[in-house]
């Protein structure tokens, strides 16, 4: 077990996680949400924000998951990676919202300037984002 967990940090140490992970951290911390779950739900929603910023690697992902993107556009092709990944959560049965955790709408900018802290995964993000733009996502996750 020790040793899996060792190989499963290397692989996130060097994966280049991004700010699904920052604004997944308050989550736990505040409300002890599983940081996997927290993710879970926070993934689709950070996938679109990004979309802009790696298009061909969407399309990679929508590929990976079995989506067929010939002769679609590119950011139509991209977009089917987020819709493959939100599938998969539903077909899990996993929770998708944050209203379902009961967490309070009045704390998400709080919870954005603490995600604000977690750095390393900010500065992997393929987009730009603003303490505005989490709020936003908490939002949409809402």
């Amino acid at each position: 077990m020790l040793l899996g967990s060792l190989y499963a940090g290397l692989g996130l140490a060097n994966a280049g996680v991004t700010a699904v992970h920052s604004l997944s951290y308050p989550l736990g911390g505040r409300y002890g949400v599983s940081h996997g779950l927290a993710n879970t739900i926070m993934l689709p929603r950070v996938m679109a924000f990004n979309l802009p910023g790696a298009l061909e690697k969407f399309v990679d992902i929508a590929e990976a998951m079995g989506e067929i993107v010939d002769d679609l556009p590119l950011r139509e092709a991209a977009y089917l990676a987020v819709e493959a990944v939100e599938a998969l959560i539903e077909d899990c049965g996993i929770m998708t919202t944050l209203e379902e955790l009961e967490i309070p709408e009045s704390d998400f900018p709080e919870m954005a300037k603490v995600a604000m802290t977690v750095a390393r995964p900010l500065a992997n993000n393929p987009c730009k984002m603003t303490i505005e733009d989490m709020v936003d996502i908490y939002q949409e996750c809402y």
